[in-house]
């Protein structure tokens, strides 16, 4: 028994002087870090004494560090209670004062015979105290405050929300346990047969205290106690060896040098194997564990973290807030709520909820002024409305009323630099289980995720607004000075016709120059609705053999007319997602440019080739290369070939709808919306070649 005492003893001073130091270096504003660090400083004072005492060798060493543990022993009760206030969130000033007090003439009580009269051996210890004269009143002291302290965090576990319980409900436990095993060491002092077999229990104590503030949303009770527990299962076996070994050794060396000597060997050889193999072990027994017992707890995190990794995938805006809420909420097994404010909104919208909606908890709509807004909008950290009522008591009642009405414990701002676009409301958990810092860290990625995808559509829109601005631009002067040349034509033969009204000869060429340059108008507004249409069309997986084929099948008659020669080279390619119409337009439109390059021309050649690259880009692509001998195109012109109304033709022959220089601005558009690429090469009277470049499905066909 006194190794037992000696040793727990030990652990106990150790345990809470550690506890003690971190909790107070975690300080923030609100929380009973310092009340706290001065209950665990006591209770490792009293520990570090009572090792002391069950090490003393003389009576006269024993009686003071008996009287020294006394006297810090008492102030374990007012640091408590102290403590147990400020957590349950009350006001006791005067109780707390009145507390130290009354433990302050205690503790110079404990000095003289009226508290310990002296020390004398009992039931196998060499030194125990006995109780003096006064001593009652130590005892009723302690037990009195010990009960109020309990009573405070009771009161507050009673009205509490279910996060809220869960804490006091543990804190309580522990201290609970904790003074009880303490108290076993009272019996003793008035010759009581009852051992102190509680004395191990005294670092519930802190232990229990410890986790309501430092790891408030650090660790869940049942993931740690489920994990201690493995891990104890797994250290009593081990703790067979050491002693095994050496009680094998005391027989095989029975001199006590030897022994000892050959002891302190063998203890350096196991410490290193304990670092060589310990580490090992607890990684294995994490693993199991997290297969096992702990896979609701690990797979709702991992799945968290793959899904930090997904939004990046998700193009459709409503899809991306309805995934997030739907992964959130299953992988924490809670209710999920977004709201987002959109750039002409004046209010956060609901855009996907689940969990809450089924309750009816969560409104429409939110405005500026909304607490749930005002909580994160500030410094843009995710808020536990249960740390927001310690950190603010004036708003406690507020905060309650807020929590319990919109079924809401944890608000997510959904942010990206200065920019602030909602927040997603997270409900109380199945089970009363908490929220992590690392599941509460994974879920604000996962809004800064959603924030810049946000924030890069909100700039990608209005770039492309731009674009369409400027396009815009280029269109018009493009159409003004297309339409200049036939409306000048027309103009000039109206006038004509005004001075020779009578003029057969003037009325034909007047009505044949309308009915050309009405038709060539007709087309210029044809080919400009095409480019500025931004049709939405089915996409469905096609070959392209079958493109060029209908390509070249339409062409043919051109082909003909002007003696150019096609040779067509198709492979097996694979298969591609898009339009079969708007893809064989592409085709056609650039056969069209090459034949017409031709004109006056004899020996035109052109040719189509079908070619599949995988693993040289990043995706497995399909190409459609279409080369003519023709003249090829002057260098300047290569840079704004795409641009609308440039061309290399000569836009005032009436005799043709051509020649406008918005084909291959719509082959531009129509690759660039079936995810694609178009590219040019040429030389100045050694041809050109146009390729078209489009993802593919992956494989040979």
């Amino acid at each position: 028994m006194i190794l037992y005492c000696s040793i727990t003893a030990f652990l106990n001073a150790i345990t809470s002087f550690v506890l003690g130091v971190s909790v107070l270096l975690r300080r923030t504003p609100g929380n009973p870090n310092v009340p706290f660090f001065f209950f665990a400083l006591a209770v490792s004072g009293w520990s570090g004494a009572y090792f002391a005492w069950q090490l003393s060798s003389d009576q006269a060493a024993a009686l003071l560090w008996v009287r020294v543990l006394s006297a810090l022993a008492i102030f374990t009760l007012p640091t408590y209670y102290h403590f147990s206030v400020r957590l349950a969130g009350t006001s006791r000033n005067t109780l707390i004062v009145a507390g130290y007090a009354a433990a302050a003439v205690i503790a110079v009580l404990c000095a003289t015979p009226l508290m310990c009269a002296g020390v004398a051996p009992l039931h196998g210890f060499p030194w125990w105290p006995r109780a003096g004269s006064l001593y009652w009143f130590y005892l009723l002291v302690f037990f009195s405050v010990m009960l109020a302290g309990w009573g405070e965090m009771y009161v507050a576990f009673r009205t509490a929300g279910h996060v809220r319980r869960n804490q006091l409900k543990f804190v309580l436990g522990g201290t609970v346990i904790g003074f009880v095993g303490g108290a076993t060491n009272f019996p003793y002092w008035y010759e009581i047969p009852i051992p102190p077999v509680g004395n191990g229990l005294v670092a519930l104590y802190v232990l229990g205290s410890a986790y309501s503030i430092i790891r408030f949303r650090l660790l869940e009770v049942n993931y740690v106690l489920t994990k201690l527990v493995a891990y104890t299962l797994v250290a009593i076996p081990l703790t067979v060896i050491y002693p095994t070994l050496f009680l094998a050794l005391q027989r095989l060396f029975p001199v006590h040098r030897d022994a000892f000597a050959a002891e302190l060997a063998l203890s350096f050889v196991l410490a290193l194997v304990s670092f060589a193999f310990l580490s090992k072990v607890k990684v294995r027994l994490d693993g199991v564990l997290d297969r096992t017992l702990l896979k609701p707890y690990v797979s709702g995190r991992d799945r968290l973290r793959e899904f930090a990794f997904e939004i990046a995938g998700i193009k459709d805006e409503e899809d991306m807030f309805h995934r997030t809420v739907e992964v959130v909420s299953v992988a924490l097994d809670a209710p999920a709520t977004l709201f987002i404010r959109g750039e002409l909104d004046t209010v956060y919208r609901k855009r996907a909820s689940r969990g809450h909606d089924i309750q009816g908890h969560q409104p429409f709509e939110l405005g500026d002024a909304d607490p749930l807004i005002a909580a994160v909008r500030g410094d843009r950290r995710a808020r536990v409305l249960e740390e927001v009522k310690r950190l603010h008591p004036e708003q406690v009642d507020a905060i309650e009323a807020l929590r319990v009405a919109r079924q809401t414990e944890v608000v997510v701002p959904v942010h990206a630099d200065d920019a602030f676009y909602g927040v997603l409301c997270l409900g109380p958990r199945k089970r009363y289980r908490l929220y992590s810092d690392l599941e509460i860290s994974t879920i604000e990625a996962i809004t800064l995720q959603l924030g810049l995808h946000l924030r890069a559509r909100q700039l990608e829109r209005r770039a492309n607004q731009t674009e369409k601005l400027i396009s815009l631009g280029t269109l018009a002067a493009g159409l003004a000075h297309e339409l200049r040349n036939p409306l000048v034509s027309i103009k000039t033969f109206a006038q004509l016709l005004e001075e020779n009204p009578n003029d057969p000869e003037v009325q034909r060429e007047f009505s044949a120059t309308v009915h050309r340059d009405v038709g060539r108008i007709e087309g210029i507004v044809e080919n400009v609705s095409a480019f500025a249409t931004d049709r939405k069309v089915a996409f469905n997986w096609l070959r392209l053999e079958e493109v060029v084929r209908a390509a070249s099948d339409i062409v043919r008659p051109s082909l003909v007319e002007s003696g150019v020669r096609l040779d067509v080279a198709l492979g097996s390619v694979p298969m591609v997602h898009g339009n079969h119409n708007q893809l064989t337009q592409v085709v056609l439109n650039l056969l069209n440019n090459a034949v017409q390059a031709f004109h006056g021309r004899e020996g035109g050649l052109i040719r189509i080739e079908l070619g599949h690259r995988d693993g040289a880009t990043v995706k497995p692509v399909v190409e459609i290369a279409i080369t003519d001998n023709g003249p090829g195109i002057d260098a300047e012109v290569l840079p704004r070939l795409f641009e609308p109304f440039t061309t290399t033709k000569n836009t005032g022959d009436r005799a043709r709808k051509g020649g406008m220089g918005l084909g291959l601005a719509i082959v531009k558009r129509i690759v660039d919306g079936h995810n694609g690429l178009i590219r040019v090469e040429s030389r100045k009277g050694q041809g050109t070649t146009f390729t078209v470049v489009l993802p593919c499905e992956g494989g040979e066909a």
